[in-house]
């Protein structure tokens, strides 16, 4: 598969256009980080550019190949710029966990990105990864498709169950961050007493 994708995708930087990389270092230097919102969400970088066209092609070309890449620059982006945030999560020993898809967007698909970049990050982060906390009970029409904030939130109403409670401490993962409808509808579903970071790639 690799081989295959090596040959209708290959690896050109998303930024420049360089040989030998999806994210070349000089592009890197140049991507914006973003950073923590409202004290318990940390988006990475901006949506936007390189990260922007990395993500739809990982989304929507299946370029699984982008994923060491992109998880060495995330990891580095938060032990550099947000180390005593790191301290915290291994302290009170945060558990990664990656927003599911539909088992029938999953077939179609055949991996879920978030999932793959979940598990890639939190070897390097060195955090506690379990993939089966939540399960996405209902098959979405894809968020892409609307531009109301409210019929975002309304199309993600009651998308999501809890079936491992077991966790206090907990991170939800998903790529990107724009009205914010697909992981505040899987955050809501948590008891109350569950403390809740949410982080994503890009917003």
């Amino acid at each position: 598969m690799s081989l295959i994708l090596d040959f209708l995708y290959p690896r050109t930087c998303f930024g420049c256009g360089r040989a030998g990389f999806y994210l070349c270092p000089p592009c890197c230097r140049e991507i914006v980080l973003k950073g923590i919102k409202k004290g318990d969400r940390l988006s990475l970088f901006r949506y936007h550019g390189a990260i922007k066209k990395l993500i739809t092609s990982l989304k929507f070309d299946f370029v699984t190949d982008v994923i060491p890449e992109i998880t060495d620059f995330m990891a580095q982006s938060i032990k550099s710029k947000y180390p005593h945030l790191l301290d915290y999560w291994h302290s009170k020993s945060y558990v990664l966990t990656p927003i599911p898809l539909h088992p029938f967007r999953f077939n179609w698909r055949g991996f879920n990105q978030s999932e793959l970049i979940c598990q890639a990050l939190s070897s390097k982060l060195q955090l506690n990864f379990d993939p089966h906390i939540l399960v996405r009970t209902k098959n979405t029409t894809s968020q892409t498709t609307f531009k109301d904030k409210l019929l975002r939130r309304q199309n993600m109403t009651s998308s999501f169950k809890l079936v491992n409670a077991k966790y206090q401490n907990v991170i939800l993962f998903d790529d990107v961050y724009t009205t914010g409808s697909t992981i505040l509808s899987a955050k809501s579903v948590f008891p109350a007493s569950t403390n809740i970071w949410i982080l994503t790639i890009a917003g």
